[in-house]
């Protein structure tokens, strides 16, 4: 199906997801489908290291192909760089890891490093208060100490677990709750001929830009050419004038008895 926009990112964006969320890797790989220039990561596989292990590693590899830093051991705080640093300097800190040195920081200022990463958190009947829900308190806790956005879905249909969001503000860890996990508002999560609202909205939210889709775009300025082509035609040659009878010169008969005539 061709919708009028598809949304893009300038640079490359990372949607990360926790095993302890269910529903979430199905949503993000929807989400990173519809957004060009976004890939998914999901964290917390059988046989992988521990979600900060994990997260530190995304993190670490997404900046050292953005700023080419060779990236080792340490915590993924020492990977942040300030949104609004006047300058900034790499140096080597203990066990191999780096970090962008801090100059003219304003207090409480956004990371650039990390504004490619976003944790998506999916609210369903699964979410945080079941059997799984201490183990993805503890994951976005992880993700919120290393500077990773928080994208929140909230599913709407019941078929898919849909509770009100009252329900998830209540059975959420306090500690989350007081440190912002729902300052940005949740984007409400529809499938079938509602997904692509709720897909534009996410996108929106990540701070995707949108373009018209280029077949849209040949349909527009066709559409607009049209009349332009129209009035462009070339209007039939006039007919040619009906040619003039052949003047035919017939002499008049009794001609020289009038002028005898007129003569006496």
């Amino acid at each position: 199906m061709i919708t009028d926009f598809k949304y893009f990112m300038e640079s490359p964006h990372k949607l990360i997801t926790s095993v302890n969320n269910p529903g979430v890797a199905e949503a993000a790989e929807e989400l990173a489908a519809s957004v060009t220039n976004v890939s998914h990561s999901l964290i917390g596989a059988s046989g992988e290291p521990t979600f900060a292990k994990a997260l530190h590693n995304i993190v670490g590899d997404g900046l050292g192909l953005k700023y080419g830093l060779r990236v080792g051991n340490g915590s993924v705080r020492h990977l942040l760089a300030p949104a609004n640093a006047v300058s900034s300097a790499v140096s080597p800190t203990r066990g191999g890891a780096v970090h962008k040195e801090r100059k003219g920081v304003a207090a409480g200022s956004r990371p650039v490093a990390v504004a490619n990463f976003h944790m998506v958190v999916y609210l369903n009947e699964h979410a945080f208060g079941h059997e799984l829900g201490e183990a993805l308190a503890s994951n976005v806790r992880d993700a919120m100490a290393a500077g990773v956005s928080i994208l929140i879905l909230h599913e709407r249909e019941a078929e898919h677990g849909a509770l009100p969001f009252e329900h998830f503000y209540h059975i959420t860890p306090e500690d989350l709750v007081r440190r912002g996990l729902y300052r940005q508002l949740a984007t409400p999560w529809y499938h079938g001929q509602h997904a692509r609202v709720s897909r534009a909205v996410a996108a929106s939210a990540m701070g995707a830009s949108r373009k018209m889709h280029r077949a849209v775009r040949e349909r527009q300025a066709s559409a607009r050419l049209r009349p332009c082509a129209e009035d462009a035609k070339v209007a039939p040659a006039p007919q040619a004038e009906a040619a003039l009878p052949e003047m035919v010169v017939q002499p008049i008969s009794g001609l020289a008895s009038l002028s005898a005539t007129a003569a006496a």
